[in-house]
């Protein structure tokens, strides 16, 4: 642990802490690039037909989207719903590792996870009830990237809340 407690400690990755959540990341990586060839596949079979019209008497066009083989979406669903699992249960596994590192353990086990909070009051309460053994300096870092850093208008873009929503 540093001297200074606001100062985050350094950890290695297979020797301070487990690989675990680097794990998870891999396997959302790996959901996602099947996601990526499934789509890949299903667009080279030329599922779709546009065709364009112009409309008489006017520079309009008419344009006409045939699809005439519909996407796997079940399939898709699968790929992107275990891609985002993984990556929300990494954040969660890479808290565990560091509220039960040097032997610490927290009250409610159950409860450890990373908070995803749109507002201040709502970190500071999580911290107490998911953070309870996390050093300060660690609990800043998670509360520096909390989408209630963002100004209110780039909020509903905030990658950790659609990371939620999409989980939830």
């Amino acid at each position: 642990m540093a001297d200074n407690p606001l100062q985050a400690p350094r950890f290695q990755v297979g020797t301070d802490v487990t690989a675990w959540s680097v794990m998870k990341v891999a396997r959302a990586q790996g959901h996602l690039a099947a996601l990526q060839a499934a789509t890949s596949q299903w667009a080279a079979t030329q599922p779709y037909q546009i065709d364009v019209a112009l409309n008489e008497g006017s520079l309009g066009a008419t344009w006409r989207l045939r699809v005439r083989n519909g996407p796997p979406t079940d399939e898709w669903s699968l790929y992107l719903g275990d891609c985002v699992y993984q990556l929300r249960s990494a954040l969660d596994a890479c808290v565990w590792e560091f509220v039960t590192h040097d032997g610490q353990e927290p009250r409610r086990p159950r409860r450890v996870q990373f908070p995803i909070c749109s507002a201040s009051r709502q970190f500071n309460k999580s911290v107490s009830d998911h953070l309870e053994t996390l050093a300060p300096a660690i609990v800043e870092r998670i509360r520096m990237v909390q989408p209630f850093n963002r100004p209110e208008e780039e909020r509903g873009k905030d990658a950790l809340l659609l990371l939620q929503e999409l989980n939830n």
